[in-house]
């Protein structure tokens, strides 16, 4: 049993040799990996909330204005919003009045009929003769057309050129407002508010992702100390080991596992060292900034301030997933009311008049629009004017019914109706979803406060512990190694308080997103006034499923328990 018991303690002295030469030659050659020399992390590592010389610091509510003005979802979402409004007014043109005017000058030729006979002038000249007298009963334009007839009745048929331009001026606009228009103006409206709805979220999951990127450094930065502790303490347990060798207490095994037990600390501040760079480099790409950019990241107080559960809950219907589930319905109901009004016959009333060289058309129809067009025709020959109509005037109703269209307008109107119910019943499920998610939220909430206030008093406990371990050295009743690992433990309870913080500040941004505040409350915490946006648009007053606006969104108030991180 000695014997093998020899030859296993043998067998782990050579493992650990060999782990510890591999690490050793790992930290030599970092450099050629990219990463820094092993004993040199410590020193190349500044400590995270201590800034340097002129540079500036960034805490939670700096990265989330950074993110607010540079991150790549909210810039996109700029777009999206001014294209979404434009939509809007692009469905809201029909509902404008309207002008256009058109003109087409023109060129034509035209062949003259073939002479009527030299007689055709005989009968024709007591007529002109007659035309001729002073205070004739003709009309001068037919005594000019008889006077061109007989001058060329002895002609044969010639092509006659000449110049012409016709001119157009049509308007339109809307008499009262119909069933269609409004139906019109529902969609517009709802394409809009939607366009707002949608960049409303985007700033909503730009500041949880910056915040999210923002703890990711301080979370690798409290890993990064911690393992700087660990090879601390394993430094000096090493030492300390290898001084009980000398004095015969300890074993060369024990040696050589205090040795691997320091190259596997120095591997875990590598790593560490890395999970910074990485975490500084999310943090960059969230904000917009090149990757190389280097922020001084500190750990900064964030307002434990909440609406209470049964405002949150009286909050629901002015959600933005259900704002969209009522406009979905609104949407539905316009495009059955649209369904209906095509369906219907189409009836309008039409009068035109007509002079010599132009006309007026005027047509009122069912929906409320009246329409009308201006036009005016001129040929000339030979800068002569010629041609030209008699004055003359018409009215009248114009029905259009299709009779038979193949069921296509029955089964656009059952397939509005079931968009319509199915709208409904989604708007209804949205609701008891959003009830849900509050009550959840405000749970895990609840939860996260209770785990950074147990997360505090462990930190707490752990500087006390690293007190006493100091006064007990001093003493000479502890080692160097018993300050270190008390050292470790309040950098291990430092990275779970932490972690706690960490998750109380998501646990809080979900609540507040639940409750449909966290845009406002986080706008205020950076400095932007509520009632602008980023881009200087004044923001909107979402309209209600009735059309009046919705009253102002419940204010946060503090909790009775504030917990500061």
């Amino acid at each position: 049993m000695k014997h093998r018991a020899a030859r296993g303690r043998s067998r782990a002295a050579i493992v650990a040799a060999w782990l510890g030469a591999f690490l050793l030659a790992l930290s030599v050659n970092g450099e050629a990996l990219g990463q820094a020399p092993g004993p040199s992390v410590r020193e190349q590592s500044p400590a995270p909330g201590v800034a340097g010389a002129g540079q500036e610091q960034y805490g939670a509510v700096d990265v989330v204005r950074q993110a607010l003005i540079h991150h790549l979802g909210v810039r996109a979402a700029r777009i999206q919003l001014a294209l979404g409004q434009a939509r809007a007014v692009e469905q809201r043109a029909s509902l404008a009045p309207s002008l256009s005017v058109s003109g087409s000058p023109y060129v034509f030729g035209q062949e003259q009929a073939p002479a009527l006979g030299d007689d055709l002038a005989g009968y024709l000249e007591p007529v002109l003769r007659a035309c001729a007298v002073a205070g004739s009963v003709f009309d001068k334009a037919l005594c000019d057309s008889l006077a061109g007839l007989a001058a060329g009745s002895g002609a044969g048929g010639q092509e006659v050129a000449g110049q012409g331009y016709q001119v157009t001026l049509s308007a339109r606009a809307s008499l009262w407002k119909s069933r269609l228009q409004k139906a019109l103006a529902s969609l517009a409206d709802s394409e809009e508010a939607q366009a707002w709805d949608e960049f409303e979220n985007a700033l909503g999951t730009a500041i949880v992702q910056s915040l999210e990127a923002y703890y990711g450094i301080l979370r690798a930065e409290a890993a990064l100390r911690v393992a700087q502790a660990a090879l601390a303490e394993a430094e000096a347990l090493e030492r300390h080991t290898q001084a009980r060798v000398r004095e015969g207490t300890a074993t060369e095994a024990d040696r050589l596992q205090a040795e691997a037990q320091r190259y596997g600390a120095l591997a875990d501040v590598l790593r560490a060292d890395g999970e910074v760079r990485a975490a500084r480099m999310a943090l960059n790409q969230s904000l917009g900034l090149p990757l190389d950019t280097h922020l001084n990241v500190v750990e900064t107080d964030i307002p434990a301030v909440w609406p209470d559960l049964q405002a949150a809950l009286e909050n629901v219907a002015e959600r933005g997933d259900v704002r969209r589930a009522r406009r979905d319905l609104e949407r539905a109901q316009a495009a059955a009311d649209l369904a209906r009004e095509q369906a219907k016959p189409g009836v309008q009333l039409v009068g035109r008049y007509r002079w010599v060289d132009a006309e007026l058309t005027l047509s009122v129809d069912r929906h409320g629009y009246i329409g009308g067009s201006v036009m005016t025709a001129r040929q000339f020959v030979d800068g002569m004017a010629v041609g030209g109509e008699s004055p003359s005037w018409m009215a009248g109703l114009e029905v259009t019914w299709p009779i038979l269209d193949g069921g296509q307008r029955d089964a656009q109107l059952a397939q509005a109706k079931l968009q319509v119910e199915a709208a409904a019943l989604q708007l209804e499920q949205r609701e008891a979803a959003a009830q849900a998610d509050v009550i959840a939220a405000y749970a895990r909430l609840e939860a996260a406060r209770e785990s950074l206030q147990a997360a505090l008093r462990g930190v707490e406990a752990a500087r006390e512990g690293l007190a006493v371990a100091e006064a007990l050295r001093e003493a000479g009743m502890a080692t160097e190694v018993d300050v270190l690992r008390a050292t470790t433990a309040l950098a291990k309870a430092e990275q779970a308080r932490l972690e706690a913080s960490y998750g109380f500040t998501l646990a809080q941004a979900a609540y507040l997103q639940a409750a449909d505040v966290l845009v406002e409350e986080w706008l205020e915490l950076a400095g932007f006034d509520a009632g602008e946006l980023l881009t200087g648009v004044p923001w909107p007053s979402v309209s209600g499923s009735g059309g009046e606006p919705v009253s102002p969104k419940p204010g946060s108030d503090p909790d009775p328990n504030p917990v500061s991180p």
